[in-house]
């Protein structure tokens, strides 16, 4: 099958690195809203989601527990 060469990827950081719930309230950044967050991207047309994971109190972590926690 030949794809067309004029399609279009949408990737989305709704997470952000650095961005805090104070700084902008609407930031998901907990596992169930980060999940929420990423079903309506893919619902708007995103192909792909890149996240920072945070932990409970909402700093960005590396932590394999807070990946699979969904």
């Amino acid at each position: 099958m030949k794809l067309p060469e004029d399609r279009v990827i949408i990737t989305v950081a709704q997470t952000g690195a650095l961005v805090t719930k104070a700084q902008n309230p609407n930031i998901p950044e907990q596992p169930e809203e980060i999940a929420a967050s990423a079903y309506d991207c893919y619902n708007e047309g995103a192909a792909i989601v890149h996240i920072h994971a945070r932990d409970r109190e909402g700093v960005t972590t590396g932590s394999a527990e807070v990946f699979i926690s969904v």
